[in-house]
């Protein structure tokens, strides 16, 4: 099967990019010829077209052939058909709106490849990308929770053709283990401190201005307690939110790191307050996988995994009084919290799995290749 996955990301920085280069790779694992178009950005300079390059090595050095199309343009779709008719490609996985409205504009009046699309959050599709979820060249859309099919529902997407495949986590990566003792003696703490970890990137839709707020009613109870921040953009949009909450003091705003993992292995909880846009949140599988407890707001996807009482604490979204009491009985209950982690860790390895979700992928697209004969698109 020739399989071409098509970025509207110019880059390996967000989940939606590291999902897309993590289900290319399983494919390619599995025997397929697998390939990636990533969306060129023509306004870049030349140090960040660079980067952006250099973010897609470790996946074109697996043999992922990686090409970049300018594809916002009718001349870009003009390539793309082109590639497309070329290649012989049997399928075409469009990640994220644009590029299935590229994809869509691409196959018109084609027969071939199949045309398969992507949706990770559960906000509104656009006008024109609703036509394109709607399009019947459009044979099947991969939803990665509960939620964001129900929202594609809601836009009058067929329900016959969305399928829930969860997304993945790489479980050999993202596994429980000892705190790293390096990344600690570098957060000048004192002994015995306890992590609150936040690992989202700064978007409004996450809801930092929430997370402030709660943290301010809780860490005055608890001087043992600290809170890490990752993300390239956090520092300078959320350490002035916690200097005027008086709060500073007890945050440490680390920016961006690669090593993840190595970072939540230093934390007793993790907290997601997301209030939009969301569809099943990397962090809170990739806590839960590693065995770390999660706090999360009731936000589209995220009670799917973070379910009450069984495997992690939720919350009304944009409830500030209700977070901060979770922080609370989270940190006065760790045992308790250990015990809901776990019960995570087991169903994050049998939902989000990276060979379970390349297995109902290809199961999706082997379906629409070779239909049964009883099938609706067998008629």
């Amino acid at each position: 099967m020739k399989i071409l996955h098509l970025a509207t990301h110019t880059g390996v920085y967000r989940g939606g990019a590291v999902q897309l280069s993590r289900m290319a790779l399983a494919q390619l694992t599995r025997g397929h010829d697998v390939r990636i178009v990533a969306q060129e950005d023509t306004r870049a300079s030349r140090e960040e077209l660079a980067r952006n390059v250099e973010s897609w090595a470790p996946v074109a050095a697996t043999g992922v052939p990686l090409e970049f199309m300018d594809y916002y343009s009718i001349f870009g779709v003009g390539r793309l058909r082109k590639y497309l008719r070329s290649e012989r490609i049997d399928i075409v996985h469009a990640h994220r709106d644009d590029a299935l409205i590229a994809a869509r504009l691409a196959l018109r009046g084609l027969d071939s490849p199949v045309l398969v699309a992507q949706r990770g959050t559960t906000s509104p599709p656009s006008y024109f990308a609703g036509l394109a979820f709607r399009s019947t060249k459009t044979r099947a859309v991969v939803s990665v929770a509960e939620a964001v099919k129900e929202s594609l529902i809601d836009a009058n997407v067929d329900p016959a053709k969305i399928h829930v495949v969860y997304g993945s986590v790489d479980l050999e990566k993202f596994a429980p283990r000892e705190p790293n003792q390096e990344i600690l003696a570098t957060l000048n703490l004192p002994p015995g401190a306890r992590i609150i970890g936040s690992l989202s990137a700064y978007r409004g839709a996450k809801g930092f201005p929430d997370m402030i707020k709660a943290l301010r009613e809780v860490l005055p109870e608890f001087p043992d307690v600290f809170v890490v921040f990752l993300g390239e953009r956090v520092p300078k949009k959320v350490r002035p939110r916690a200097k005027k909450a008086g709060i500073n003091d007890q945050c440490r705003f680390v920016g961006h790191q690669s090593n993840v993992a190595d970072w939540i292995s230093i934390m007793e909880l993790t907290l997601v307050t997301a209030r939009s846009r969301e569809g099943l949140s990397g962090v809170l599988r990739e806590s839960l996988a590693m065995g770390v407890p999660v706090i999360s707001t009731d936000c589209s996807g995220n009670r799917e995994i973070a379910q009450p009482g069984r495997t992690g604490l939720l919350v009304p979204v944009g409830d500030v009084a209700a977070m901060a009491e979770a922080i609370r009985q989270a940190l006065r209950e760790p045992v308790e919290m250990k015990r809901l982690a776990a019960a995570g860790r087991e169903w994050v390895v049998a939902n989000c799995g990276t060979d379970r979700q390349a297995r109902e992928t290809l199961r999706i697209y082997e379906s629409l290749l070779h239909p049964l004969p009883s099938s609706p698109a067998a008629i």
